[in-house]
């Protein structure tokens, strides 16, 4: 019973212990998970079936390209009454001036002409505004960090489609102990080891958190890798990051 309570209370011991440590003086270590720039999660704009997929997962587009193109047959039959309404008002609207120089036809008839041109005019471009739902366009040059959906599958409006990143330098995410602000800035060397392999990859601090949690008394930080040694690294892996703090400081 005894050696049961004390392998129990070695176990605590060891599930409360920190999420950072320090290496030696000078180089405190913190656990990082790595991220991409500008990560966000594209949602469906329009409920339909999806005709076009381009990119599978880990490929890597342009901005403008098109990351999801839906079955669109009914808004482009709208936006083609659309612009037939749009040439029929224009008719009316020339024969209407037309009589209005014989002074065949009243001033009101003239408004009324020119009025069925702006509204017919206004309504082929909500049609056209519908229409560009049908195709999800890349915001940025970037790639697609997942997928949620497959060709010719249906989904509704605000659907999530996929996961992507802007094309830049991976970013490591640190939640460090807000002690470490006292010599913690945006200058601050790093350098992250995938847990398990080298080498290492040399970076630097660029965000840290305008707050302090109050309950962990923890801070967000995040920098971004500029070494050359990150082949084969990807957003969600994670390791260890060791920073060159200034000699002689306290952590």
């Amino acid at each position: 019973m005894r050696q049961f309570a004390f392998w129990a209370l070695m176990g605590l011991t060891v599930c409360s212990a920190p999420a950072w440590a320090q290496s030696d003086y000078s180089q405190p270590t913190a656990h990082a998970i790595l991220i991409a720039e500008d990560e966000v999660v594209v949602s469906s704009q329009m409920s339909g079936r999806i005709i076009n997929l381009p990119f599978d997962e880990g490929q890597h587009f342009k901005k403008g390209q098109v990351l999801a193109g839906f079955s669109c047959e009914i808004l482009q039959a709208e936006e083609a009454v659309a612009v037939a309404t749009v040439e029929g008002a224009k008719a009316e609207l020339k024969n209407a001036q037309n009589l209005d120089k014989l002074n065949a036809a009243g001033a009101l008839d003239l408004v009324l002409a020119e009025t069925s041109v702006q509204r017919a005019r206004a309504e082929l471009e909500v049609a056209r505004s519908r229409k560009r739902l049908c195709q999800i366009i890349a915001p940025y040059d970037g790639v697609v960090l997942s997928q949620d959906v497959r060709q010719f599958e249906s989904v509704d409006a605000s659907a999530p489609m996929m996961r992507i990143g802007r094309d830049a330098p991976l970013r490591v995410s640190i939640v460090a102990p807000a002690a470490w602000l006292t010599w913690l800035d945006r200058k601050t060397g790093l350098k992250f080891q995938l847990a398990g392999q080298a080498p290492a990859v040399e970076g630097k601090i660029d965000r840290i958190g305008a707050s302090v949690d109050a309950a962990s008394q923890t801070v967000k930080v995040e920098g971004i890798l500029q070494g050359k040694d990150i082949k084969g690294l990807v957003p969600g892996q994670s390791g260890l990051v060791t920073f060159d703090s200034p000699a002689g400081q306290s952590q």
